[in-house]
């Protein structure tokens, strides 16, 4: 049978779960781990156009104004020869989540601006992991199962 102190320990999960989500706000909002993430996505969006003419101008970081709500690399939209339809492009994500915990996800290229689908890449508790390294495998984990569901691909496996 439980006691009172034995349901006191366990409501003190509450507050270690509370704290650790305020440390991991503090870090991705003035810590150093947001300028990780943008940086590195900036490197590799700037390698990417520069190297390759089909993302030269289709291919950006985007920040929003407010850091919670996280960064992205994004392509932009590929018209569909002789139709009106196009392929919307994809998105890899960098987004904290309630808890602070940092949700690494993608969304798929989709047709005519219909709901992608979307693949979770990874969720970070410990913010301290996201280093430059880290982020280039996410981008680059997120790359390779994403480009199989551009258009431009079809028929190949």
């Amino acid at each position: 049978m439980a006691d009172i102190n034995e349901i006191v320990e366990l409501s003190k999960l509450y507050l270690d779960a509370f704290d650790k989500r305020n440390e991991r706000f503090i870090l991705w909002t003035t810590g150093q781990v947001y300028e990780i993430v943008q940086e590195t996505l900036h490197k590799i969006t700037n390698q990417i156009t520069k190297e390759n003419d089909f993302f030269k101008s289709n291919l950006y970081v985007s920040t929003g104004e407010n850091k919670i709500n996280g960064l992205s690399i994004r392509s932009g939209k590929l018209s569909i020869p002789a139709s009106n339809e196009f392929e919307g492009g994809f998105e890899i994500c960098f987004t904290p989540l309630f808890n602070g915990k940092i949700h690494v996800y993608v969304f798929e290229h989709s047709l005519n601006d219909s709901h992608p689908k979307h693949h979770t890449i990874a969720v970070v508790d410990n913010l301290s992991d996201i280093t430059e390294q880290a982020v280039i495998d996410y981008v680059y984990t997120a790359l390779n199962i994403v480009y199989k569901s551009s258009l431009l691909f079809a028929g190949e496996e």
